[in-house]
Formats: C-alpha cells, sequence, structure tokens
C-alpha cells in the first residue's frame, strides 16, 4: 500500500522502478484530480514493467500489478478473500477530506496487517498517518519518506510525529526496505 499527494508522481515512479516485475500487488493513493490520474495511469502502464491500471471494485489482486484508486466521488479499500487480496470501494463520507484517502486504504488493510507493507510518501497534510498508524500498531510494516528526499515533508512527517512510522528512507530505498521487511520470497499474492 502507497499513499502519496504533492509531489507523488515522480516518487511513486521511483518506487515502481526498484519493484521486480513479480513483486507483490501494490494498491495506491495519490491525491490527484480523475483526468489527471488517468493520463498518470496510462504513462505508467507503457513506461513500468508492471502492469498498471485503476483499482476496480470486487477486482482480485494479481502479481505484479499496480493498482491505482480512482478519484470519482469513492475510496478505495482492500481485503483478503479466499486466498488473495480484493479491491473493495466505499461511497465517500462527509469526513473524508481526500479523494481518494489514504487513511481509508490505510485503515482498510488493519485486520490482515501482518501481511501489508506500507509506504507514505510525500504530500502535504496529513491524511494516511492515522491508518499508517492503526497498520503499525496491528502489525504491519510501514515506512516513511524521508524529509531529506520528499518534496513535501506533510503526510510522512504527520506519521512520524504519530510513531507510526518503523523506518524513514530515501524514496529510493523504500521498495526494497519493504520487499526485505516482508521477506517476500513466495509471491503468491500473500503479501502486499
Amino acid at each position: 500500500m502507497v499513499g502519496a499527494s504533492t509531489g507523488g508522481v515522480p516518487a511513486i515512479e521511483t518506487f515502481l522502478e526498484q519493484l521486480p516485475k513479480d513483486s507483490p500487488p501494490v494498491v495506491i493513493a495519490q491525491h490527484m484530480p480523475h483526468g489527471f490520474l488517468r493520463t498518470f495511469v496510462n504513462r505508467m502502464d507503457q513506461s513500468c514493467v508492471h502492469q498498471v491500471g485503476f483499482a476496480r471494485d470486487d477486482m482480485r489482486l494479481e502479481i505484479g500489478t499496480v493498482n491505482i484508486s480512482p478519484s470519482q466521488d469513492m475510496q478505495t479499500s482492500v481485503f483478503w478473500r479466499n486466498g488473495s487480496w480484493h479491491i473493495k470501494h466505499v461511497k465517500r463520507r462527509n469526513g473524508h477530506l481526500y479523494c481518494p484517502s489514504v487513511d481509508v486504504l490505510f485503515t482498510s488493510g488493519v485486520p490482515w496487517a501482518p501481511q501489508i507493507g506500507a509506504a507514505i510518501l510525500t504530500g502535504l497534510g496529513d491524511d494516511g498517518a492515522r491508518g499508517m498508524l492503526a497498520l503499525r500498531r496491528n502489525g504491519a510494516c510501514t515506512i516513511g519518506q524521508s524529509k531529506e528526499s520528499c518534496v513535501v515533508y506533510g503526510m510522512p512527517g504527520a506519521a512520524f510525529s504519530l510513531n507510526a512510522v518503523q523506518v524513514e528512507a530515501p524514496i529510493d530505498e523504500i521498495a526494497s526496505i519493504l520487499l526485505a521487511r516482508l521477506n517476500v520470497k513466495d509471491l503468491s499474492g500473500v503479501k502486499t
């Protein structure tokens, strides 16, 4: 799971460049209007070794895929069913300042936290900090982008201040740290 906002596009590109083609599935919540997200998804699908597309309701997450949360008045969450991860879209509520919301995405994984790696990248505000804290408290691997490598340290800084981040790292090291901490050997879809 990855959350980002301001400066997130190049950070996500760098993160994905560090992941092997057969990496566990990735779900990303990037604050951006849907039209810009569509352009970003199309460009990443053409330039990335992974299959990149929008997360669709009830889709099964596959090895080597990158699933971007749409921003069309719905929130993206994940759940585990029959041995694999799936997407569930939920209606945006009045209390959701951001759409897509990193907090909604991260919080949805709490019941399966020991199987999850979460990274919070550059961005304004504090979206994702509380969700990351819940993940960490329940056994997830949590990483924040280092201040020095962020365009804006708001989101990672907020998560760090809550003690939601196990380790901070430069953007070009986050993927390898996540994979190592999750001890990814069997890519059968158990880890995300």
